[in-house]
């Protein structure tokens, strides 16, 4: 019976927290979990690729997390880090790794990315993902797997807006797994805001957020994603940026807020 319940956790259970809940950048969960809102970073990795083209030179950035231990009684670690760097004429490469712990359920991807960075109005950009994962308890492997696949990104952008499109983990060619997701981001009077849809074959998504620069050093950002509403802030000093950020989940009584903390370099 237990081991009956462990598998129906990890099948079933935890595969509709890991669409709800799932991240990797603190910067874009809290302006509604968006992908434009990284355009320059590292973490653009996990997102849209093709926002790597807008690297400057070099870009760091580490996330870590201890998610809900006493919603499903089973502690849960996330934790990644991602690196790029501009090779001017050769492109933006890119190196990204996400980890997943609980008690139970073990998960990690290693990805690279490339962006193509020539091109004025149009960027484009490819991720290749390798995951495993591994279940177990008491020392007692009941599964594991493993998968490949690679997500394509596109840019399109002027002095109005950025429009974003990016299909997320095609597998062997295969689109019946894959998440095409659409962003638009628009600029006015000193605010900045982003709209945008995705589809995973299971739930339409809609997500918008709003974005503030306060000053030199202070930027705040808000967003609703579906039913987590997000807000948070980044500290900046020099090229280092800390960011912050706190989640609301509206299917969610029992537990007031989400914090969550992260660290990028940008040069």
């Amino acid at each position: 019976m237990k081991r009956k319940l462990i598998i129906f956790f990890i099948t079933i259970l935890l595969p509709i927290y890991l669409f709800s809940y799932e991240y990797y950048s603190i910067k874009s969960l809290s302006m509604a979990n968006s992908d434009l809102i990284l355009n320059g970073e590292s973490d653009a990795i996990f997102y849209n690729p093709a926002s790597l083209s807008y690297i400057k030179k070099y870009s760091f950035s580490f996330n870590v997390n201890h998610l809900y231990p006493e919603l499903i009684n089973n502690s849960i670690y996330l934790y990644n880090f991602s690196t790029s760097y501009n090779f001017k004429n050769y492109g933006v490469y890119a190196i990204g790794f996400y980890n997943f712990i609980s008690d139970n359920y073990f998960e990690k991807e290693f990805l690279l990315g490339y962006a193509y960075n020539s091109l004025s109005y149009v960027k484009v950009g490819i991720t290749f993902k390798y995951d495993t994962y591994e279940i177990k308890e008491n020392s007692v492997t009941y599964g594991n797997g493993k998968s490949f696949n690679f997500s394509p990104g596109f840019i399109y952008h002027n002095k109005y807006l950025f429009l974003s499109f990016v299909i997320k983990n095609i597998k062997n060619f295969s689109f019946n797994e894959a998440i095409p997701d659409l962003e638009i981001f628009y600029s006015y009077s000193g605010f900045d805001f982003i709209g945008g849809v995705s589809y995973n074959n299971i739930i339409i998504n809609y997500k918008f957020g709003i974005k503030k620069i306060l000053n030199k050093n202070i930027i705040f950002r808000a967003g609703i994603n579906r039913n987590l509403i997000t807000s948070g802030f980044t500290l900046k000093y020099k090229d280092i940026n800390f960011d912050y950020s706190i989640e609301y989940n509206l299917n969610i009584t029992d537990i007031l807020a989400m914090q969550k903390c992260g660290i990028r370099v940008n040069l």
